[in-house]
């Protein structure tokens, strides 16, 4: 099903983003193949500029493909802050800036809150970019050069919040992986950077990513 639901993306993007600098990207359960019956779509437009009428035709579009194949809506993030969003969040993701510095110039995890007004926050809009880029995903449609670029950028910044998050500067591959899947006080998946240790395509995409660059 996942290719007609990416057949209808693109021809959604064909018709209302046309040549607008931008990209679309699908990442989470479609993008690894781990999608079920209660998946729902995880997806963000990434553009240097949009109009501000065109949330609404996307968060649409997408409530109705929801609606019509039959997948499970997810709105705890709500859809203002993580279906649309500008190349300036995704450098500030790159950059990461969702992330604190502590006495010691060592990066921190702030802990997740389920409150409204951390999950509407830049810092989680920004945190769910730089998942989307350095886990399993798929870029549909859009500025592929732009993409590719961020990215790269993307895979450098985990493998240094990894570095960083580790004592002693540890270079061993199963503790920087380790750091991006669980805190120090055993905060994992959702709770923590967003990669699910039990989704098997995920924690490979990590792997081969901190192999890539130490």
């Amino acid at each position: 099903m996942e290719k007609i639901i990416f057949k209808k993306i693109s021809e959604f993007a064909q018709k209302h983003i046309g040549d607008i600098n931008s990209f679309i990207c699908v990442y989470g359960s479609y993008a690894s193949g781990n999608h079920s019956v209660l998946s729902d779509l995880d997806i963000f437009i990434a553009a240097e500029k949009h109009e501000p009428y065109f949330f609404d035709v996307f968060k649409s579009f997408l409530l109705d493909i929801h609606e019509r194949y039959g997948l499970n809506t997810d709105d705890e993030v709500p859809y203002e802050n993580k279906i649309i969003v500008s190349y300036q969040d995704v450098l500030r993701a790159v950059q990461l800036k969702p992330f604190t510095l502590n006495s010691r110039k060592s990066l921190v995890v702030p802990p997740v809150e389920k409150t409204k007004e951390f999950l509407s926050s830049d810092g989680v809009r920004w945190r769910l970019i730089l998942n989307a880029l350095t886990s399993p995903h798929v870029c549909l449609y859009g500025n592929h050069v732009a993409y590719e670029d961020f990215v790269r950028q993307a895979e450098s910044a985990i493998v240094k919040l990894a570095r960083s998050l580790c004592s002693d500067n540890v270079l061993d591959e199963t503790q920087l992986l380790e750091s991006l899947l669980a805190s120090n006080r055993g905060h994992e998946g959702e709770n923590y950077l967003g990669y699910k240790r039990e989704r098997e395509s995920v924690v490979k995409h990590l792997k081969d990513i901190i192999e890539r660059h130490i």
